[in-house]
């Protein structure tokens, strides 16, 4: 009998912060459904591999599918609309048109959009990154083709004035929230000083001087240089042929012309270039604490991409306390043994590694009642360590382990797995399965690890936090004691 894997929250999950796969952006609060690995062949006895296939439409939308035995299929439309892409003007724009998600459109009415899709027993939702926004729902296989003519019509939303001016209260409601989250806070901060309020710096919470500046214009000029089919990619994942889902999508979007190159499929997007930078916010409660470095991005050597993601399960992450969801590997990270074990007032720590386009942020977060100064000291050390010590066979293999334990328990859940292949296509046209990404983690070197290392320590620190900052050290002592 094929088994379900289960999901230890981490410190940073637990707050509403993804950082699967180095994806740090809020995820939406839903229930996630799950499905097995494999298809069944026809006899519904052992499991076939699954494979993932990527077409690219004439008027440049690319399509993907990954294959499943689940009963439903996920489907996705990725629009490389994110909050880098905004303008002053047009910043929040992104945060609005999560919300505007399943209005009205050019063909229909709000209402009729929401209520043809429910009558089909879809499971809507809509999300938004600092690359892209993802509109998503999931069906039975029967419906599919419905499905897929009616999301086609989210290219083209009608963004009327009372509908735009009805989603601000919800987009307000929304940032407040967002943003009354220490650490939801703080890592946004992160990015805004890491990238000097440019590209990446973009927050993807709309910001409260330009919440009542957002109107139907501003939105539609937005939609109008970003919803087009070049830069959007359609995935499927679940029971259905790669050539099918192919066949209906072309239908549906056949009168979606595309003002960008079909053979790139990407955005005209200012290019985010990382300096660090410093933020330090005195206040009462708790400190909370966020040191980072420039990680890896997309187009870095693939083996790059996963050294950094086998370095975050090496430094690890855990929790001061008696939760039952710590587990034995996060007990026996190297900051849950060199910090946690050291400073029992710190209450949680977690090393998160966000991977996008054009660049990367590799740190550690912290949350620690003791004076904010003397975790920082420990997290700067325990980061130096990791690029100028030497990674024993024993942790190669555990970090290894736990790397290809994440990947693979993404493929298990559907919203996962539609942005894991969903994310690929965005950034490089290709998608692999979750299995052959998983493959590639063997083929890591501690020479590729302690390579990287070095790398990521040897640029600018981005120091942020909130607390009890007194006696904090400056950014340039970070980056000699990185050095060594």
């Amino acid at each position: 009998m094929l088994q379900r894997s289960r999901i230890i929250a981490s410190p940073l999950q637990k707050r509403g912060y993804a950082i699967i796969a180095g994806w740090g952006d809020p995820l939406p609060r839903t229930p996630l459904g799950e499905f097995y690995e494999g298809v069944p062949d026809q006899q519904g006895l052992n499991p076939l591999p699954r494979t993932a296939e990527v077409t690219t439409l004439p008027n440049g939308l690319r399509v993907a599918s990954l294959s499943s035995n689940f009963p439903g299929v996920s489907l996705g439309l990725f629009v490389n609309a994110g909050s880098r892409h905004e303008t002053r003007e047009a910043a929040g724009a992104a945060h609005y048109l999560k919300y505007m998600a399943f209005r009205s459109t050019k063909k229909r009415f709000g209402i009729q959009v929401v209520r043809d899709l429910e009558v089909l027993g879809a499971n809507l939702s809509s999300s938004v990154s600092r690359e892209h926004l993802l509109f998503s729902t999931e069906v039975l296989p029967h419906d599919v083709t419905n499905t897929i003519h009616q999301l086609s019509e989210l290219l083209e939303p009608k963004l009327v004035h009372y509908e735009v001016h009805r989603t601000r209260a919800h987009v307000q409601e929304d940032a407040e929230r967002l943003i009354s989250c220490p650490i939801t806070s703080l890592l946004e901060t992160v990015h805004r000083e890491a990238y000097r309020s440019k590209g990446l710096g973009h927050s993807i919470i709309a910001p409260n001087y330009n919440l009542s500046q957002i109107d139907s214009t501003i939105l539609q000029n937005f939609v109008k240089s970003h919803y087009t089919p070049s830069q959007a990619v359609f995935v499927a994942v679940g029971g259905v042929s790669h050539k099918d889902i192919v066949q209906q999508v072309q239908a549906s979007f056949a009168d979606h012309s595309s003002s960008s190159s079909p053979s790139t499929g990407k955005s005209a997007v200012e290019q985010s270039h990382y300096s660090g930078g410093e933020h330090l916010t005195p206040e009462g409660g708790n400190t909370h604490i966020a040191l980072a470095f420039e990680g890896v991005s997309v187009k870095s050597d693939p083996k790059d991409v996963i050294s950094a993601g086998i370095l975050r399960h090496i430094l690890g992450e855990g929790m001061n306390g008696s939760s039952t969801e710590n587990t034995t590997a996060s007990s026996t990270s190297r900051l849950s043994t060199n910090i946690l074990a050291s400073h029992p007032s710190v209450h949680s720590i977690a090393t998160f590694n966000f991977v996008y386009s054009d660049s990367g942020l590799f740190g550690v977060y912290a949350e620690t009642k003791e004076k904010g100064v003397q975790v920082v000291n420990a997290i700067a050390s325990e980061l130096s360590k990791l690029s100028s010590g030497e990674i024993n066979s024993t942790e190669l293999a555990k970090g290894k382990a736990l790397y290809k334990a994440e990947i693979l328990t993404q493929g298990e859940q559907r919203y996962s797995a539609l942005k894991f292949i969903g994310d690929q296509v965005l950034h490089s046209g290709k998608a692999s399965t979750p299995e052959d990404y998983a493959k590639q983690i063997d083929t890591i070197t501690a020479g590729d690890l302690k390579r990287v290392a070095k790398k990521i320590m040897s640029s600018k620190p981005t120091l942020c936090a909130t607390g009890d900052v007194a006696g904090f050290p400056h950014a340039s002592d970070i980056t000699s004691s990185s050095s060594k």
